[in-house]
């Protein structure tokens, strides 16, 4: 069975509820540790997906970890959701969310095929511009359940590369 091209349609399926997403969370910019509206939304429509939602992770209100499946592996994606101060979203994170929303639902419809889990983790305050930054790192305990983790972000260039100073590259042959 080609799970990528299935997984794939899923999230061309979905599309509609991504962009609608993105475009909330776009229009109601909230800053770090303030993402009331965005985080609800993720989880409510996650929720909708038949996805079991921890709140309040790590200490943080905005935080979440949202689960479906139950065998290994486990792969998480990462969603972030806050703005800068000031000019809202211009780093792109409503489209972070909204694109692990996405692949989430993408992936969720087909996991338990895969006989593994799909855990999304919504980490607040990535921005670093508020006190306490930094919702990953304030997570990390909780992402470390996860085998892989993936996540998106907005930039100028097309492509799946890019350059930096603490990663480790690897190939993966399926």
């Amino acid at each position: 069975m080609d799970y990528k091209a299935i997984a794939s349609k899923l999230i061309e399926d979905y599309t509609e509820d991504i962009v609608r997403i993105s475009k909330r969370i776009h229009t109601e910019p909230e800053l770090g540790h303030k993402e009331i509206k965005a985080s609800k939304l993720l989880v409510e429509e996650l929720e909708k997906h038949c996805f079991d939602v921890k709140l309040g992770v790590a200490g943080m209100n905005t935080a979440f970890i949202a689960r479906k499946g139950s065998g290994n592996p486990k792969i998480g994606i990462l969603a972030e959701y806050d703005c800068l101060p000031g000019i809202g979203h211009a780093c792109g994170h409503n489209l972070i969310a909204a694109s692990a929303f996405g692949a989430a639902v993408g992936l969720a419809n087909i996991i338990d095929e895969l006989g593994a889990t799909v855990i999304v983790f919504g980490t607040p305050a990535e921005e670093g511009v508020v006190q306490n930054a930094g919702g990953k790192v304030v997570m990390i305990d909780e992402i470390k359940e996860a085998d892989v983790s993936i996540m998106i972000h907005a930039g100028p260039y097309w492509g799946s590369y890019s350059t930096t100073n603490a990663r480790e590259s690897f190939l993966v042959e399926f």
